[in-house]
C-alpha cells in the first residue's frame, strides 16, 4: 500500500496461517512464517508479492525471524 494507506493490494492469502511479517530495512523484501501444509517455516517475497521462496525446512517449527542489522566490530 501507499504510504497513506491507499492501493492496497493481498500478497497472501491465508491470513491465519501467514503471520509474523517484517519489511526488510531497504524496503525491498518482505520476510514471514507460514504454516501450510506443514509445520511453521520462513518465507521472503519482494515487496509486489513475486519470488516468493522458502528460506527453512525443518521438521521442527522455524519462528523468530529477524533482518538483523550487522555493525563492525
Amino acid at each position: 500500500m501507499d504510504s497513506n494507506g491507499q492501493n492496497q493490494t493481498r500478497l497472501t492469502f491465508n491470513p491465519a496461517d501467514d503471520t509474523n511479517i517484517a519489511i526488510s530495512p531497504d524496503g525491498t523484501k518482505i520476510v514471514f512464517e507460514s504454516q501450510g501444509n506443514s509445520n511453521r517455516e520462513i518465507f521472503v517475497m519482494n515487496r509486489d508479492g513475486s519470488n516468493k521462496m522458502r528460506l527453512t525446512k525443518n521438521p521442527a517449527d522455524d519462528v523468530d525471524h529477524d533482518w538483523g542489522v550487522a555493525t563492525p566490530s
